[in-house]
This record gives C-alpha cells, structure tokens and sequence, in this order.
C-alpha cells in the first residue's frame, strides 16, 4: 500500500512537472519530447502499480471461475454452435461415431453420454454430440471432482438445478467412490484431460482408471480419450526454437507455483503408456490419433495467469509457516514479469509446438 500510493504520488508529481514545462516549451521539439516522457512515466507507473491486470482474465480458466446466472449466459455456452473445424480430437470424435452409422443420412446413434471428467468446453462438445443425435432421446452427464466448479457448471448449464427436465446432469464425485454412477452405463464416454488431472485431485490412482471406466461401459460403449504428451526433460531438449524454451520455462513456472501453493500439479502420461493401460486393462485400441498443438501468444499467457494465481494464493495462505520467503516470492513475481515480456517480443504465428491425442477404445470382445 505504501509503494502504491508512493507510485500514485509520483505519476501526480511527474506528471505536473513534465506539464508545466510543456506549457512553457515554445518548440515543437521540446513539446513532442515532454508528451514522450509523460507517456512513459504512466506506463511504468502502470507496471509496477497493477501488474496482475496486464494479464486480464479468462473466462476459460477452471480457477477462479465467475459464476453466471441464465441472464448474463454468454452465448457461445448456450446457443452459438460448436465449431468442429478448429479442434482436430473432437472432429475425429465424431468421424468414429458416424461410421457406426448405417447411413451417413442417419443421426447419431447415441442415447447417452458421460463427460468423465468435465469442463466448459469438454461440455459443449458433448451438448453438441447430442445434437447430432436424436436430441429429444440423448441425454448427456458431467462429472466434476471440484465443489466450486460443480456449482459454476450447474448455473451454467442447467439454471441453478444438477438435473434439466431432459434428464442432463451435472455430477459431483469422483472415481475412487464405488457407489457412483453403480449400475449405470453409457453410449459414449468422454475421457478429456482426466488422467493428467488425477494427480492434482486423487494422486497415485492413475493405474486404477481404466478398469474403474470400464465399470460403466456396455459391449457397445465406446470410450474417447484425450490426452497430451508430457513435455521433454531438459536434458532430452536439443536445438528448440525461441518460442518452445518459454513454453518449457512457462511450464515449470506454473507447476512450481502451483506447488508452493500446497496444490499438486496436473501430470500428463504419453500415448503409449496409456495405449499399454487401456490393453492391461481389458480394452480394445480400434483408433487413434496425434494432434499437434498451435502455440497461440493468448494460450501461453494463459499459463501465466495460472501461475500468477497459485503464486497469490501460496502469499495469501501459505501451505505450511515461513514457508515462502518474502526474497522468494519477489523472485517468482518478477520471473513471470521478465517471462510476460519475452512472450510478447516473439512472433508466435505459425508456432506449433508439443502435441494431444486421442484415441477410440471399447470393451474388448470375449474371445
């Protein structure tokens, strides 16, 4: 509060001073170069005083997420369609549905879908799927492991309620409960990201997941999986260009942060350790995959945000005392600072980096 106010009184002060000599500067020179100065007083000024808004926010990010009321919805969650063409993993979601189709003049023949691990996006996509179907006869369940993120989803989604009049529903729970979803199966399962964020929410189960799925699929259920490659060590990383350093750096940024703040960071597992799972595990491999990821300049600021927030709640709340240092916390700040700037001097068009798969699976069939 001191350096804010220490900040307000020396833009005042600046600003005056650089205003009075404008005033009485008769060249146009002089005149030009004290609007300058005035210029790059407030941004600097800006900078130290407001940093965190220079990140803006996300109304994408699962953290801190605003809740809204049906009045306020933004579109794209209630009526705007899914666009298909700009995401690669859930257009081959959809090719794989259609070619159980007799005929491509058909709907969809899905009655019922399970999000296994749901989010905003991962959620439209499946109110999509079941539009492609017969709408009035597909009903679609969303499972969350997170308290607050079960009530975003429900005002979201469903008004305020975690069951609509068609039968669609949102679910608080999690996969290590025996009791949930006991005696039920679906159409189509939904695994989006659940693997890697099984650390963060129930660690050292990864191993488990797979046969616990298997419990709510029928002969004919077919399970969509996507998940991303885990970035190289450093010692695997050889000649990377610019833009892949920071997002290596970026990423061990926000995983640190997200430690300090007591969390545990997401862990993502590579296609063929979860290929050799889901065999372990009684499924059958009928496709697959490989997406590469496009690196956008808005992507990768968005893991500094996240890393910007663990770090505000690990100085908030620290996880155990004196656990952070105040040198240790200016430290963090002024890496995401530096690490915002190099983000914005490189030209990230084109960048593509890293990559997602996804893979069709079933119930293998009883030889």
């Amino acid at each position: 509060e001191v350096s804010r106010r220490f900040c307000e009184g020396l833009l005042r002060s600046s600003f005056l001073s650089v205003l009075m000599q404008t005033l009485s500067t008769e060249s146009l020179f002089g005149l030009i170069v004290s609007c300058c100065v005035v210029v790059l007083i407030a941004v600097l000024t800006a900078v130290y005083m407001y940093p965190a808004k220079l990140f803006g926010d996300d109304k994408h990010q699962n953290q801190d997420s605003t809740v809204l009321s049906d009045d306020d919805q933004p579109p794209t969650l209630q009526s705007e369609p899914f666009d298909l063409d700009s995401d690669a993993t859930f257009s081959f979601v959809v090719q794989q549905e259609k070619k159980r189709v007799p005929s491509g003049d058909h709907p969809l023949q899905i009655s019922t879908i399970l999000d296994a691990g749901t989010g905003r996006y991962s959620l439209k996509f499946i109110r999509h799927l079941c539009s492609l179907s017969t709408p009035e006869r597909c009903t679609w369940t969303a499972l969350t492991a997170d308290p607050k993120y079960y009530k975003t989803m429900m005002d979201e989604f469903l008004g305020g309620s975690n069951v609509s009049k068609a039968g669609d529903k949102v679910v608080l729970g999690k996969w290590r409960d025996p009791e949930l979803f006991e005696s039920e199966t679906f159409d189509v399962l939904l695994v989006d990201y659940l693997l890697g964020s099984i650390e963060g929410f129930d660690a050292y189960w990864q191993t488990k997941l797979f046969p616990r799925l298997k419990q709510v699929m029928h002969k004919d259920s077919r399970m969509y999986f996507i998940g991303m490659e885990p970035h190289p060590y450093p010692e695997d990383t050889h000649n990377l260009s610019p833009q892949a350093e920071l997002i290596l750096s970026i990423a061990r940024l926000r995983d640190s942060c997200c430690t300090l703040s007591g969390k545990r960071p997401y862990r993502e597992y590579p296609l063929s350790w979860v290929v050799d799972e889901m065999k372990r595990s009684g499924l059958e491999v009928l496709g697959l995959q490989v997406v590469p990821i496009d690196q956008e300049r808005a992507f990768v600021l968005r893991q500094l945000r996240v890393a910007r927030r663990f770090l505000e709640k690990a100085e908030a709340n620290p996880p155990l005392p004196h656990s952070l240092p105040r040198a240790t916390i200016r430290a963090l700040k002024k890496q995401i600072s530096d690490t915002y700037g190099a983000v914005m001097k490189l030209d990230w068009r084109g960048v593509s980096y890293g990559s997602d798969y996804v893979i069709a699976a079933r119930l293998k069939p009883e030889e």
